[in-house]
């Protein structure tokens, strides 16, 4: 029979919920141009209108994306992730995960030409 002693529960428990804290949240977004993003923006279609994940991790995140898209982000507010200078091509981006609401989602921004994409994340 095994016996366990109240420090030794404690000490496990405590490690249990640490390692639960610790495992990544997974979200995926499939990103749909803005209907008044500029005729130039339709170039950057093709790499951002691809799937993404967003992988949250305590107070940073991820996002990849198919189309080469790749960039860490900080937690701005409470479920908020952002990065306002991610390089995609020639072009600079503000990539924004807010999972603060019922829907998540994705939002990346041309910094130049105020180009839009965004998508629903889910899980």
């Amino acid at each position: 029979m095994l016996r366990w002693t109240l420090p030794a529960l404690a000490g496990t428990l405590l490690f249990a919920g640490m390692a639960n804290a610790q495992q990544p949240e997974i979200y995926k977004a499939r990103l749909e141009p803005n209907a008044r993003n500029v005729g130039l923006c339709n170039e950057l279609d093709t790499s951002l209108r691809r799937e993404h994940t967003v992988t949250v991790t305590g107070a940073t995140a991820n996002v990849v994306g198919s189309g080469g898209v790749k960039a860490a982000m900080k937690q701005t507010t409470p479920k908020v992730y952002e990065n306002a200078s991610v390089q995609i091509g020639a072009n600079q981006f503000r990539i924004v995960a807010d999972l603060s609401k019922a829907l998540g989602t994705l939002d990346v921004t041309d910094n130049r030409l105020g180009c839009r994409w965004s998508g629903a994340l889910a899980r």
